[in-house]
């Protein structure tokens, strides 16, 4: 083996050794997943940006018409925006949201129920598509405001409500 390959693996090898340590700045903390104030930045993302975000991703949800909860029809970055800004909650939050519980911004051709159940609101892994309390929720628009406003009012009552 000529001398300068021998070299270069051992210069490799050292770094291997010793970068992975200077690079990891912090542990991971389950427990802390983003800050109070990141996840109430509801100007964070404006409407445009938004909708360029969805374009980007090359989201259904970029073409998607949907009803917000108004009965209003209207593109989804608007519904996004709008239960931003009513609530004071990330427009990040809930764009994560609708990855997490239904893949809606990477999902070419969702289905309707993914639609419907947008962001997992008041739908639970024993729960009933057809009960009442889930169907209250049922839609697109609803789904949003919904998810918005559970975590405005958890920030709202955070110290009246000892369970939260």
């Amino acid at each position: 083996m000529a001398p300068y390959i021998k070299r270069a693996l051992f210069v490799f090898t050292i770094c291997l050794l010793f970068i992975p340590g200077l690079t990891s700045s912090s542990e991971f903390n389950p427990n802390y997943v983003i800050s109070d104030e990141e996840l109430q930045d509801w100007s964070s993302m404006g409407r445009g940006e938004i909708q360029a975000f969805l374009v980007n991703k090359n989201s259904f949800l970029a073409n998607y018409i949907g009803q917000d909860i108004n009965g209003k029809n209207k593109r989804a970055a608007d519904i996004i925006y709008d239960a931003s800004r009513a609530y004071k909650i990330s427009p990040k939050y809930l764009l994560v949201m609708l990855q997490k519980e239904q893949s809606l911004v990477t999902s070419k051709n969702p289905t309707d129920r993914q639609l419907d159940y947008a962001a997992g609101y008041a739908v639970c892994d024993s729960c009933s598509f057809t009960d009442a309390k889930v169907l209250k929720y049922k839609g697109f628009g609803k789904q949003v405001d919904a998810s918005a406003g559970i975590m405005r009012w958890y920030y709202d009552n955070v110290k009246t409500e000892a369970w939260i």
